[in-house]
């Protein structure tokens, strides 16, 4: 019969088993610690009738050496062999009369099997703990599901009732629902720290996934009504406009948002584009203006200009990164640049000056006398500095 050099290994440390250091029973105020992570057979076993003291089991020396608030640490300990393997088993200093304890670990009666220092006592041990390490029993294992940390294995027997483990996955911008059965890690089938019982046969190692739900995410709209998401795929982003969209709630966030900050493109040819915003703690939504992203370019519109003759030619001082539109209608329509002023738009993309810069005064002759209307995308730290019109 192996009991620790098992399949299980040390597995079942939810039960007799402890694989970290720190409390594992409390003795008349006194607490016992274990000094560090190598595994041990942990427990409190009565070895008289009145007379309780903690114990622990090893086959390594390291892992039996404990302590206990008031002094320590403890090495009262024997050595043996049986099964082929060296054991070690160390007690506390001394019993606690008529002390009741309180552990996680079981409380073994040894009064009828020998004396606490015993071999035979601690060979008792093991056999209880082999029950224990040979009973059927079935693994968990947590899947992060993008997420970060890690999640021991959980051990379960077969017929036990026992919580999941409480999660200690995270993910950026994002909370923590619940687990999944599939990898697709979409719906909750169990709750964090759900108790569950026989969810899996004897032998069977099962995966939970985590659900993970965006804590807070952008879409963007525009006066006509329609809503926009954007979806990243390396340094380029596309805008794809949302159907069947009729008002904004949670559930379209959580489905529909995005969490990046939009590439300038993705708004300037919209009409009066708005970038709407829902966060978990801020419900149910908070509409921010484009001008609250830095990095996305502010709309300014100059104020209209009575042309007086033909325009031979625009001089801007502004920034590089500035991009333009220009209305000689009140702004009723604005003209793109594509190749020439040869496209009219009612919203418009804007244009980066250097190319109203090289339009010709024969393009701007075209041009019939009118009103002149200027709009620009400024970027944070952009600037305006002049705009000169020659006639």
């Amino acid at each position: 019969m192996a009991i620790i050099p098992s399949g299980l290994s040390w597995s079942c440390k939810e039960e007799y088993l402890n694989s970290e250091a720190g409390a594992f029973a409390t003795i008349s105020g006194r607490r016992y610690y274990k000094t560090n992570d190598v595994p041990a057979i942990c427990g409190v076993h009565y070895n008289s009738s009145t007379y309780t003291m903690p114990f622990l089991l090893s086959t390594d020396a390291s892992a039996i050496s404990f302590r206990a608030d008031s002094g320590g640490p403890w090495t009262h300990c024997i050595t043996f062999e049986y099964l082929g393997m060296t054991w070690y088993y160390n007690w506390g200093e001394h019993g606690f009369k008529n002390a009741t304890p309180t552990t996680d670990y079981p409380v073994l009666d040894t009064r009828n099997v020998g004396a606490y220092n015993s071999e035979a006592v601690a060979i008792f041990i093991l056999q209880k703990a082999a029950a224990m390490l040979t009973a059927p029993f079935y693994t968990m294992e947590y899947n992060a599901s993008g997420g970060r940390g890690s999640m021991d294995t959980q051990y379960f027997y077969c017929g036990e009732s026992k919580a999941l483990r409480t999660n200690s996955f995270t993910k950026t911008d994002q909370v923590f629902l619940g687990w999944d059965t599939s990898p697709a890690g979409v719906t909750v089938v169990y709750t964090n720290g759900q108790t569950v019982t026989d969810i899996a046969q004897e032998g069977e190692s099962i995966t939970l996934y985590a659900v993970w739900r965006k804590a807070w995410a952008w879409l963007i709209g525009d006066s006509g009504g329609h809503w926009y998401t954007v979806v990243r795929n390396g340094e380029y982003q596309t805008r794809v406009e949302l159907s069947g969209i009729s008002s904004l709630s949670a559930a379209v966030f959580y489905e529909h948002g995005f969490q990046f900050t939009p590439a300038s493109d993705m708004l300037t040819d919209l009409s009066s584009p708005r970038i709407c915003k829902w966060n978990e703690a801020e419900s149910p939504q908070l509409t921010a203006n484009v001008e609250a992203v830095p990095v996305v370019p502010q709309r300014v519109i100059f104020e209209t200009i009575t042309l007086t003759g033909n325009v031979k030619y625009i001089n801007i001082a502004g920034d590089g990164e500035t991009l333009w539109n220009v209305s000689f209608d009140g702004g009723t329509t604005w003209y793109k640049y594509n190749n020439g002023w040869v496209q009219v738009t009612l919203t418009g993309d804007g244009c980066p000056k250097r190319r109203l810069e090289i339009l010709t005064a024969s393009d701007w002759a075209a041009v019939v006398n009118g009103t002149l209307k200027f709009r620009c995308w400024l970027r944070a730290g952009g600037w305006v500095k002049r705009i000169r019109i020659d006639y």
